[in-house]
């Protein structure tokens, strides 16, 4: 069993650690044996626990969202017992870090446009769908719903903002936004 264990958290920990290496560069722009030399580890060693370039960026969209989503939900969770709260903070959180959630997006976005076979293509389908189940059932802990159709209304907002600014409009009026989600999901007491 810690055998399995030391397996699983090399894993993480390479992926992980191979995060930055495609949000600065790009996936098309960066090889198996690039990424090995900027990891100090050898090619051997990351086909050992990925068997392709597209296998590792799928463990690193699994990993890099778990592990935000985990710390994220946790500090949001602990800043506020009031849904309303945590929604605020989320949304500021949002805006703080939109650069840094647009260049993950772009890199989600090349990735996707250069899958060229039904394999691959249906793996990232199942791995899109997961993040997104995970991101959903995080916002549902924030904003205090099991509600699949309020989760996912507030999980689009987040996705445009994100979405706004990578094409760079940096005009959002986050109070607004606020205002206006707090109306869908009923909390109507003007703030």
């Amino acid at each position: 069993m810690a055998r399995a264990l030391d397996h699983d958290e090399q894993r993480r920990s390479l992926a992980l650690r191979c995060a930055p290496l495609f949000a600065r560069a790009g996936y098309a722009a960066i090889n198996m044996r690039q990424i090995a030399s900027e990891l100090s580890v050898s090619t051997g060693v990351l086909y050992h626990y990925f068997p392709s370039k597209a296998a590792l960026f799928e463990a690193v969209a699994h990993t890099t969202v778990e592990t935000d989503v985990d710390v994220g939900t946790r500090l949001l969770m602990s800043a506020s017992s009031e849904p309303r709260a945590r929604l605020e903070l989320l949304l500021r959180t949002l805006q703080q870090r939109v650069q840094l959630f647009a260049t993950h997006y772009r890199v989600l976005v090349e990735y996707a446009g250069q899958i060229d076979d039904d394999a691959t293509a249906a793996a990232w389908t199942a791995t899109v769908a997961a993040l997104r189940e995970r991101y959903a059932r995080a916002i549902g802990e924030i904003i205090g719903t099991g509600n699949e159709g309020l989760r996912d209304h507030v999980l689009l907002v987040l996705c445009g903002l994100i979405l706004r600014a990578m094409c760079g409009d940096p005009t959002t009026d986050i109070d607004r936004v606020a205002a206006t989600l707090a109306t869908t999901l009923g909390w109507n007491d003007p703030r």
